[in-house]
């Protein structure tokens, strides 16, 4: 949004003075938003460049991940770190008497085994358990999609490049 301000202002732009911020709006009823009008008006953002910026709101599809940017940036901005959590993706548990396997589960939480295929002497010693989880990093953020940090990042870089492409033009 700086680059679109600073290229029909007319003026310099003066950080910290000038505040000029991408509107982001969820619902098209409320589009566009007070701020952005008194942006295009402050800086003479002409209609087909605001234009250009409700076509890449996230009610549009495919730009949905543009919804995350202030979620991510405001739990930034007052809890740092950005909160996650970490997902169990898969798992494979196995029961072993002496060795053998007698059991086994696949993501699901329970490893049945009926009574009637231990011997009557089986001990404690004689069962074992051998599992594998995969895990991955999660945002903590329920409008995010719960996926891996890095897939959820490059799918907004994906969308924010898609974006800035369709600004081209206007320059």
């Amino acid at each position: 949004m700086w680059e679109v301000a600073r290229g029909y202002c007319g003026r310099p732009l003066i950080p910290g003075k000038d505040i000029i911020y991408f509107p982001i709006c969820d619902d098209p009823v409320k589009w566009p938003p007070k701020r952005a009008k008194e942006t295009s008006s402050d800086y003479s953002i002409p209609e087909n460049v605001i234009d250009v910026f409700e076509q890449v709101q996230p009610y549009h599809a495919g730009y949905e991940p543009i919804s995350w940017l202030p979620l991510l940036g405001n739990e930034d901005k007052h809890r740092l770190p950005v909160l996650t959590t970490i997902v169990a993706d898969h798992f494979d548990v196995e029961l072993r008497y002496k060795n053998t396997p007698i059991g086994r589960a696949v993501n699901v939480g329970v490893v049945f085994v009926p009574y009637s295929i231990l011997p009557p002497t089986c001990g404690t010693d004689d069962l074992t358990m051998h599992g594998n989880i995969t895990c991955f990093i999660s945002f903590d953020q329920p409008r995010v999609p719960q996926n891996p940090v890095s897939d959820v990042l490059t799918q907004l870089l994906e969308c924010v490049s898609n974006v800035i492409v369709k600004f081209d033009p206007l320059f």
